[in-house]
């Protein structure tokens, strides 16, 4: 047990699930927990989630390590509310899934002797809200972080500790290959996803036979709105540059099937990759005996 307080701000799936399995796993003296909704701090004390439900100012003064897990797009507003509050020599980091953004505009109103560090672990659910939360969330997970010049070798190596106390698995990036990662494998398909959805609309005859293809593909689409609101802004250019090599290939299918071509070139093709990957990701499917 490391002696310092950890501090979780935002206390949905991915904030509470932290602060359950910091818990849990007792990496440190005590987790403090502070949201919005005080049901939710309520739920956090009565679940064992967390040691203390406190305001926001004083999970500020009373934590060595405060994690923000709120919106992307509020990420840098708590952290300037915060500013005043922190201890001095404190660590600051948080779990938004969009980097460059976020990064500098909190670079710019950090204090001298308050250490941030982004992050963001690879893990969740289209589920929200604290009642979602799982100790074994990050489990296996790759979980970025984001340092920049001039580094804090001591602060870094904490958040490294925690990470592997996740049981998840620390990749040390620039925030701007961050963003293009996660662009291509989360963004994207978040919104390739709502696409699908809505090209079906309301028609009930035929969403009425919808099955595992439609349920598996769309998944996502049911994740919290105001979250994929926020990351689709914060990420907007990389999330356009890969939309772009997306519509590509759409196209490219639509001309084959236009002139009467095969498509089973580019399907094998695809089929081969997303084995490839799937392989390497040791990923289960039920999916044609695989």
């Amino acid at each position: 047990m490391k002696p310092i307080s950890v501090g979780v701000v935002g206390l949905g799936c991915i904030g509470a699930s932290l602060a359950w399995e910091l818990k849990r796993k007792n990496f440190c003296r005590e987790v403090l927990g502070h949201d919005l909704q005080s049901s939710s701090m309520d739920f956090a004390l009565e679940k064992q989630i967390i040691d203390r439900a406190v305001s926001l100012e004083k999970c500020a003064r009373d934590s060595d390590l405060v994690i923000l897990a709120v919106p992307v797009l509020q990420i840098p507003l708590v952290a300037e509310s915060l500013m005043p509050h922190l201890k001095s020599n404190s660590l600051l980091t948080d779990v938004g899934s969009a980097k460059d953004r976020v990064v500098k505009k909190i670079k710019g109103l950090l204090r001298a002797d308050i250490t941030f560090i982004g992050g963001h672990p690879m893990a969740g659910s289209e589920k929200s809200g604290v009642q979602a939360a799982k100790p074994a969330l990050f489990s296996g997970a790759p979980y970025f972080l984001t340092p920049v010049k001039p580094i804090n070798e001591q602060a870094l190596n904490l958040l490294i500790d925690l990470i592997k106390t996740l049981g998840a698995n620390p990749f040390l990036v620039t925030p701007e290959e961050h963003d293009a990662i996660v662009a291509r494998i989360s963004h994207l398909p978040y919104l390739v996803s709502a696409a699908l959805v809505l090209s079906c609309g309301d028609d009930s005859r035929t969403t009425g036979f919808a099955a595992g293809g439609f349920r598996d593909t769309t998944r996502i689409a049911s994740s919290d709105p105001i979250m994929g609101k926020d990351f689709c802004v914060a990420n907007r250019k990389e999330i356009i540059r890969a939309a772009e090599k997306f519509i590509s290939e759409i196209q490219d299918i639509i001309g084959r099937l236009s002139r009467g071509d095969s498509i089973e070139e580019k399907l094998r093709a695809a089929r081969s990759l997303r084995d490839t990957i799937a392989a390497q990701k040791r990923w289960e499917s039920d999916f044609n005996g695989k």
